[in-house]
């Protein structure tokens, strides 16, 4: 998986392949009806960036360091 630098963030890129697989599950979901084809492109590609800026941000130090907080203080 390629990583996406440009911004100064570690953000992991999307694969054609991991947005057409996704689209397709989509598609097979609302019944594969003809005409939805770029709807469910978009669906696919905005629903895998917002998994992986969660599983960025779970990464992150200062995320990591938060969590570390709260279980010393419990």
């Amino acid at each position: 998986m390629s990583r996406d630098r440009s911004k100064g963030a570690d953000v992991p890129i999307l694969s054609h392949d991991e947005i057409a697989r996704r689209a397709y599950e989509i598609s097979l979901e609302r019944g594969s009806q003809p005409g939805h084809e770029l709807d469910d492109w978009l669906s696919a590609e905005k629903e895998l960036q917002v998994q992986r800026a969660v599983v960025v941000e779970a990464q992150s130090p200062r995320v990591r360091g938060r969590a570390r907080g709260r279980e010393a203080s419990a």
